[in-house]
């Protein structure tokens, strides 16, 4: 994930085995890096500002807040803000809006974070197991579950349900919207749902 960072400079944002590491993508010289201890980091990292948030693996997945204007091999001290440690998906990806994290755990269980702090705002469980990750569009999160319902939330301090959907079958791939659509693959169809305009 390519990233502006600080003083305007362009990072490269790669989470990898016990490391991650940002590189300058004209060059390809590394920034820095942060060391932990795990490995295979499927989800994506989001970031707001100077900081990158980022999963750290699937073992013993952690989320941790890492401040990007250093260089070199960052610490805990002074570059990584905060670590959260309960809840952290393995395989979905986080999703930021409007200074809130939304973290959905690999069993449906959505947290909703602080992302200045890393302090828990709320807590719900979305429906069942989740393999596809959240998005944002038209003001509204979409979850889509293994089971094939998709749940749409409104972002916020509160836990506010919007509408819950089933489908034949389930999901594992993430939603897609393009043209006031959303795109959703489930294990047997493709469907395109939008909104019906009526011309008078």
């Amino acid at each position: 994930m390519i990233i502006p960072a600080a003083a305007g400079q362009f990072q490269l944002i790669s989470p990898g085995a016990k490391a991650a590491f940002a590189y300058d993508p004209r060059t390809g010289r590394q920034l820095w890096r942060v060391d932990y201890d795990d490995f295979s980091v499927a989800p994506r990292p989001v970031h707001q500002d100077d900081i990158v948030y980022l999963v750290t693996g699937i073992t013993h997945p952690e989320l941790w807040a890492i401040r990007t204007g250093a260089t070199g091999n960052l610490t805990y001290s002074d570059s990584v803000l905060w670590r959260l440690k309960s809840r952290v998906a393995k395989t979905v990806s986080p999703l930021l809006v409007d200074g809130l994290i939304y973290m959905v755990s690999d069993d449906g269980i959505i947290n909703c974070i602080e992302a200045a702090t890393g302090k828990p705002v709320w807590q719900k469980r979305a429906g069942g197991a989740i393999a596809a990750s959240p998005i944002y569009a038209g003001g509204r999160i979409y979850l889509c579950d293994q089971e094939g319902q998709t749940t749409v939330l409104e972002p916020g301090r509160r836990y506010t349900l919007l509408a819950s959907n089933q489908l034949d079958d389930g999901c594992m791939a993430s939603p897609a919207v393009a043209d006031g659509a959303i795109f959703i693959r489930t294990k047997s169809h493709l469907y395109r749902i939008e909104e019906a305009i009526t011309k008078q």
